[in-house]
Order: structure tokens, then sequence, then C-alpha cells
């Protein structure tokens, strides 16, 4: 990164602890796994249907958000 004058913002940066073990080491501390926003989704740590650790993808509210304005924003420009 230093090659092109780039380098990580501290406020936004920080380590999560995600995947197999997240959830035992966590609970040690008596806390939950993160979440975090990335293009557009939550991530979360969760568990699927067989039981397996997963990151589950869920929409951001933000977004969701901007979704619903747009379309009814649109929605009111063809009102008859």
């Amino acid at each position: 990164m230093k090659k092109f004058s780039l380098e990580l913002a501290p406020e936004k940066t920080r380590m999560l602890l995600l995947g197999r073990f997240a959830r035992v080491r966590k609970a040690e501390y008596g806390e939950t796994p993160e979440a975090f926003e990335f293009l557009g989704f939550k991530h979360v740590c969760s568990t699927d249907v067989n039981g397996k650790v997963a990151i589950v993808r869920i929409p951001s509210t933000k977004r969701c958000r901007k979704f619903l304005d747009r379309t009814h924003e649109w929605l009111k420009r063809r009102l008859h």
C-alpha cells in the first residue's frame, strides 16, 4: 500500500473474530460475535440449518430505506 501512497484509516479499520470458534471465544468474555456492514449488506456470524457456522448476509437497513424512497418517488411520478 505504501507503493501507492495509501494508508489505512484507524477509525475504520479493526480486527473481527469470525468463523468456527468465534462464538466460543467471545462467550468466554460474555459477548457475541460482532456484525459489520460492507457493500450494502450486514454480515453476521451465525449457524445454518445443519448447525455449521456460516456468515449470513442481510441487506443493510440504510440501503433498503434508499431503495424504498426511490421506489416511492417513482410511483408518485407515475400516479394518474
